[in-house]
């Protein structure tokens, strides 16, 4: 299994208190990393880390064999996409949400975007009729669902979530998992997944990471 990325020493400091200390991470291609723990675990902080949004304090960050410069490979961030637990959609349509970042891209080809846009729905188990649908007549789990299809139709090397299931029923959760798997082995696509939910992460994971105070445990 390639290595796809791999952390060494990170450190995370807030007002002078260290709340992450990992000595080590290591994340292969198509590999699911499951992460737990309590609330302020550091688990946020990490993420974050890991989706070139926060520089860490210190320690070396390692993608493909090339060690990163975090915070200054803004281009990266195409490649490693995060869905964080609070998530907003823009004040558009369920399409145009979806297929923004591809816009932002330059894909202009709108048979291919609408396309796109119609799998990743299904991959979801959600009916291309929503793509019409306004993002405020959605409900908390359908704008769930749609924040993380707009990160699925990107293709991300790395996907990294949040919560992804907090605000959904069971039938979606198991929808969103079974399409998690399906892009860990036929799209060879990494995931870090944060969740509480451990009866619904455990089989999904490959690999388990639990923190503590902003420790490995």
């Amino acid at each position: 299994m390639a290595e796809v990325l791999r952390l060494e020493g990170i450190k995370q400091r807030y007002d002078g208190r260290t709340v992450l200390d990992l000595p080590e991470l290591e994340l292969g291609e198509g590999e699911i990393l499951g992460l737990v723990g309590a609330n302020g675990s550091g688990k946020t902080t990490l993420m974050r880390i890991i989706a070139l949004l926060d520089a860490p304090y210190a320690g070396r960050y390692i993608y493909r064999g090339k060690e990163l410069a975090v915070g200054r490979d803004a281009l990266l961030r195409r490649e490693i996409c995060m869905l964080p637990q609070e998530v907003y959609l823009l004040t558009r349509s369920v399409e145009d949400n979806i297929l923004y970042g591809l816009k932002v891209r330059g894909c202009k080809n709108s048979t291919m975007l609408r396309k796109k846009a119609e799998e990743v729905l299904e991959l979801l188990g959600m009916d291309a009729v929503f793509l019409r649908r306004s993002w405020s007549a959605l409900s908390g789990g359908e704008i769930q669902k749609v924040a993380l299809a707009a990160r699925i139709v990107l293709d991300p090397k790395v996907l990294v979530l949040d919560e992804p299931t907090a605000s959904l029923d069971e039938e979606s959760s198991i929808k969103v998992k079974e399409a998690l798997a399906f892009l860990r082995d036929k799209r060879g696509m990494s995931q870090i997944i944060a969740s509480h939910d451990h009866d619904w992460l455990l089989p999904l994971s490959s690999k388990l990471l639990k923190l503590r105070y902003g420790k490995p445990v």
